[in-house]
């Protein structure tokens, strides 16, 4: 049965004249949605923006069953999206290779090794490297970066300043020690 109420609602929604959502509501057993998809199909009313379809009874006997596309995420397919990963995780190990960390100690290199494996060492292994990291500033190590896309004079500069900023609290351990001495 339908309502005056229901008629005045679906009238609002779909901006349509009394007697047409009067009629839809009839014809669709007095069901909101389903009237507001019969008021689509008859085109008194344009489909959603977002491109929503509808299915009801209609239409399963109308259309044979198609293949469905795969779904997308962002305007890609899973397989575009992990194709696309797969590819920056690729250029990442080839500039971790192609880039390296090397150890000097008194102007002569000492070690060098790729970015790739100095991260996989830290990962492995935070809580030693890093404490021999600064603990090699204090005996006088340097640490430098060398390659196109990493070894950058920024990067290579605040590795100096902290080369010198252990220095100087070296000097200062040393100066104050030698100073309690006498």
């Amino acid at each position: 049965m339908v309502t005056l109420e229901m008629v005045e609602r679906l009238r609002e929604k779909a901006g349509v004249s009394f007697e047409l959502a009067k009629e839809a509501l009839e014809n669709s057993g007095g069901d909101l949605l389903d009237a507001m998809i019969y008021l689509e199909r008859m085109g008194h009313i344009p489909p959603p923006a977002a491109g929503g379809f509808c299915s009801g009874a209609d239409d399963a006997q109308e259309e044979t069953p198609k293949e469905s596309a795969p779904p997308r995420y962002n305007g890609r397919t899973v397989r575009e999206t992990l194709g696309h990963i797969g590819r920056a995780c690729l250029r990442l190990l080839q500039i971790g290779n192609t880039n390296s960390i090397e150890v000097m100690r008194g102007g002569q290199y000492i070690l060098s090794c790729p970015i790739t494996l100095f991260v996989v060492l830290l990962l492995v292994g935070f809580w030693v490297i890093v404490p021999l990291m600064v603990l090699g500033l204090f005996f006088g190590f340097r640490y430098r970066i060398i390659g196109k896309e990493l070894g950058s004079e920024a990067v290579n500069k605040v590795m100096d300043e902290a080369a010198e900023t252990a220095e100087e609290i070296k000097s200062s351990i040393t100066s104050k020690t030698e100073k309690t001495e006498e």
